[in-house]
């Protein structure tokens, strides 16, 4: 911990304040970073990638049901005017989308009251709450999470064409292209990060732009260490978190940097690279949380943002989920496979952040699962083709809703904003999950 020490004068009552400010600032740091306002704007949450939803006093401490749930079934190849009825099942009321929708992004954003979801071939806005459509933009879109930034969705179509368009009305803004000699794997779409007025975008698998959100300007790059400029990886995938004014980037291969967010200037790199994949970095307090894929089951670890060195590394039975959520002092991780003598098990892990050390568990019997989502005492986690909550301070299961299609699973992550869950599952169906009236702590 840093202290701040300094003499008051009467004539410097200026310079307190500011003072008094920057310490704020840093002690506010060490404390999860939840999602802007009452929103989900990009893929986890937040630039930190901490997955700490905002209004703890929403969380769904009882079961919620789904409140709308809008299929994409490629139904028609016609364009009708809006969503077309499928059915009512209570005050449930299900839509087909209005173009064929085979290929729904895993994971949605929302802000301004809007849903933002990514198909093979458009991207749309969607009504948070009912689902009914508000504009669409034809492009040949990866399975990706659009990202929201200041009145703007950004997203990626299928020649790796970065896209700005208005959250309100889908017109293009602007677009900026790369030229990559290898086809980029489609979960760079998680890569993109959008902060104080940039974005952060990981173009051709070896290299991370920063451009001015406003005009699409480049305005710095950095690349892997030991790659040139016709050196991308094969299918590989850069994924990104930032925290102030450094961009941690973990690359396929085993290392971690950590980049000025303004110059790209290196500022941190694991000194020993890891002889795993790293990825889906996590940035909380004095650390950064990484899972690493080796060739059968994936670990965790925490890396310490001052030296780059491990805090602690999890080589025994953990099998992570895509990313850990990490809230007053303890890490949260799905684990997809916990090995029990010739079984696998599912279930909710607890960590100590600073050591590492197991705190507790719960089994969960429904299948894949979804990075954790912590919204205040709750965490919710998809598991299977359910959506379960979990009491992280009673250390309980709460809930579990059953979504509509038995054989399908919850897709990559979930969105938590507005007091509701939005969710989609592999058979291409986003639901909003919610309380009639609200439950609070």
């Amino acid at each position: 911990m840093h202290r701040l020490m300094f003499k008051s004068r009467g004539y410097h009552s200026l310079l307190l304040i500011v003072f008094t400010i920057l310490f704020g600032m840093s002690v506010t740091a060490q404390k999860p970073a939840p999602s802007n306002g009452n929103a989900w704007p990009m893929f986890l949450g937040n630039p930190s990638r901490n997955a700490v939803a905002s209004h703890p006093e929403q969380a769904l401490v009882e079961a919620p049901k789904i409140l709308w749930a809008l299929r994409s079934r490629n139904l028609q190849d016609e364009e009708p005017t809006g969503p077309i009825p499928m059915t009512t099942i209570g005050s449930t009321v299900y839509y087909a989308a209005p173009r064929p929708w085979p290929n729904l992004t895993r994971s949605v954003s929302v802000a301004e009251g809007k849903v933002f979801a990514a198909g093979r071939f458009w991207v749309g806005a969607y009504s948070a709450a009912d689902g009914k459509e508000l504009w669409r933009h034809k492009s040949g879109v990866y399975s990706m999470t659009p990202t929201y930034y200041s009145g703007f969705v950004f997203f990626l179509d299928a020649k790796e064409a970065l896209f700005k368009v208005g959250a309100s009305s889908g017109k293009v803004s602007w677009s900026r292209s790369w030229e990559c000699s290898q086809k980029i794997h489609h979960m760079r779409g998680v890569s993109i990060l959008s902060a104080d007025g940039y974005i952060y975008h990981a173009p051709c698998g070896n290299s991370v732009v920063v451009l001015d959100a406003a005009s699409g300007h480049e305005v710095c790059s950095f690349r892997q260490p030991g790659t040139g400029k016709s050196g991308e990886v094969a299918a590989g995938l850069a994924t990104m978190s930032l925290e102030g004014r450094v961009l941690y980037v973990a690359f396929d291969g085993g290392a971690l940097f950590g980049v000025d967010s303004r110059t790209c200037k290196l500022r941190l790199r694991s000194p020993t690279p890891s002889i795993h994949e790293m990825r889906f970095p996590v940035v909380s307090g004095d650390s950064v949380f990484l899972v690493h894929f080796p060739d059968e089951d994936d670990n965790i670890s925490a890396i310490k943002k001052s030296s780059g060195l491990y805090r602690w590394f999890l080589h025994d039975h953990y099998n992570a989920s895509i990313a850990p959520v990490i809230v007053d002092g303890i890490v949260y991780a799905g684990n997809k496979g916990l090995r029990r003598g010739a079984q696998k098990s599912n279930s909710i892990i607890a960590y100590d952040a600073d050591t590492g050390k197991y705190l507790w568990e719960l089994l969960l019997t429904h299948g894949t699962l979804t990075p954790p989502v912590v919204h205040g005492r709750m965490i919710y986690i998809g598991e299977g083709s359910h959506v379960t909550g979990v009491d992280r301070l009673e250390k309980k299961i709460r809930w579990t809703v059953e979504l509509e299609h038995e054989e399908d699973e919850v897709g990559r992550s979930l969105a938590v904003a507005e007091g509701k869950i939005f969710v989609v599952d592999t058979y291409g169906t986003l639901y909003a999950l919610g309380a009639s009236g609200v439950v609070e702590e």
